[in-house]
């Protein structure tokens, strides 16, 4: 079970970390694309980089559920939510 629980930690470190690599590398391509695009505010482009940082981390959560078998995702439509399942999607935040 630890090594289960080890390998979970593991892909949610690899998820947030190209998920902000992303997110850093489109403000880059932004902020160096400034001088074209002046009505860009920055609040813009803060909403933007969240946008794509959840749209990653969606992204790239089955990948992980097909290959480590993250136990919050092994919940069936049918059977009822158990308090360790709320506990797993409050630790993903």
């Amino acid at each position: 079970m630890k090594v289960i629980h080890m390998f979970n930690m593991v892909a949610h470190v690899i998820i947030v970390s190209v998920s902000l690599v992303l997110t850093s590398l489109v403000t880059l391509v932004f902020l160096s694309m400034k001088t074209e695009m002046q009505h860009l505010s920055y609040k813009l482009l803060f909403q933007l980089n969240v946008a794509l940082l959840l749209f990653s981390v969606v992204c790239m959560y089955p990948f992980f559920t097909l290959t480590l078998q993250i136990p919050f995702f092994q919940l069936s439509l049918v059977r009822k939510v158990r308090l360790s399942d709320v506990k797993w999607l409050a630790m993903l935040f």
